[in-house]
């Protein structure tokens, strides 16, 4: 049975549990909204005595910036340090699943005496979740200031994968640089038609058409993982996605693009990072990928990401356009 240790840092309570299979056989917390960095380390140290953990589990938020930060990085770490995989899984959720209720409201403190909350109709979460006043927060019943449920977090894990956190506020400091706010997260079918139009514009030899983007879209989340970069606007400005179709084999990074303006920003090393994290949720065993042999600058980028050239597909992307294929093991 797989031992899974599961991590939420998103409201006051630090909570760590070990999941063997589908029992909780150890559990802890403590309390305290700024004893998240002493409190984690010290409860993992003890969880895992005696057990073998084979994937990490935290909960992504929504919460406050420093104590979610400090469970996400030390689940990636401690991921990292083993070579396991780690997922995420919206803290909220964790919250709804035991509830039961047909139509219902869920909140946490998000301090500044506004507080985070989602909508679950019929387990189901309606939207992003988002952070309001409690007086703004209305329509259906309202379950406060609970805790997640480390069971529920590990049996979400098995459905989906959050990819980026939820700290829903603009941070209180931002740097005065020219460089652009970009933030990420998981695409949506509303997307669709923006995608294509930036596809035209960055790949006019071989763009996607509508049907060939929702193509992709079926597959999510089981086989197929779509990321997109967005500006302060909410504007799109870059998109990525990867086809992992089943455990022991290659996974296919099928598009990175990011137009003019956010290049040189990280945003596509930032991409095939999180697709590479997806593809090890899936069991892959590689990755795989296809580049024009004239994009210097996206070959550059990806053999200083370890990716290796292995082969040249003659016109791949049309006549006199050949492709590069590239591969880094898992």
């Amino acid at each position: 049975m797989r031992a899974s240790l599961a991590i939420d840092t998103s409201t006051s309570r630090t909570l760590v549990s070990v999941i063997l299979g589908d029992n909780e056989i150890w559990n802890k917390f403590q309390d305290g909204a700024t004893a998240h960095g002493p409190a984690l380390p010290t409860l993992v140290a003890e969880a895992i005595k005696k057990v073998r953990i084979d994937q990490v589990v935290v909960g992504m938020g929504p919460g406050p910036f420093t104590g979610l930060r400090v469970g996400i990085a030390f689940a990636r770490t401690f991921s990292l340090a083993r070579s396991i995989p780690v997922l995420g899984v919206c803290s909220l959720d964790a919250i709804a699943l035991p509830i039961g209720d047909k139509d219902f409201i869920v909140t946490v403190d998000a301090r500044r005496k506004e507080v985070y909350w989602a909508r679950y109709i019929n387990g189901i979460r309606q939207g992003e979740p988002n952070v309001n006043f409690p007086a703004d927060v209305a329509g259906a019943k309202i379950y406060a200031d609970l805790f997640p449920d480390m069971k529920a977090l590990v049996a979400l894990s098995e459905q989906h994968n959050v990819v980026m956190p939820y700290y829903l506020r603009r941070p209180d400091a931002v740097a005065t640089a020219s460089r652009p706010l970009i933030t990420f997260r998981a695409a949506r079918a509303l997307d669709i038609p923006v995608l294509t139009s930036l596809d035209r514009q960055l790949f006019p030899y071989s763009p996607w058409s509508v049907a060939q983007f929702k193509e992709e879209f079926a597959g999510i989340p089981n086989t197929r993982h779509f990321l997109v970069a967005a500006n302060e606007k909410e504007e799109i400005v870059g998109y990525a996605g990867v086809f992992a179709p089943v455990a022991g084999v290659e996974a296919d990074i099928t598009t990175v693009g990011v137009i003019e303006g956010y290049r040189k920003q990280g945003v596509a090393t930032h991409f095939i990072s999180q697709l590479e994290n997806w593809s090890r949720t899936r069991g892959a065993s590689a990755m795989m990928l296809e580049v024009r042999t004239d994009n210097t600058a996206a070959i550059r980028l990806y053999l200083s990401l370890g990716y290796l050239k292995i082969s040249i597909r003659m016109n791949y992307y049309g006549p006199a356009l050949d492709a590069q294929v590239l591969r880094k093991e898992l």
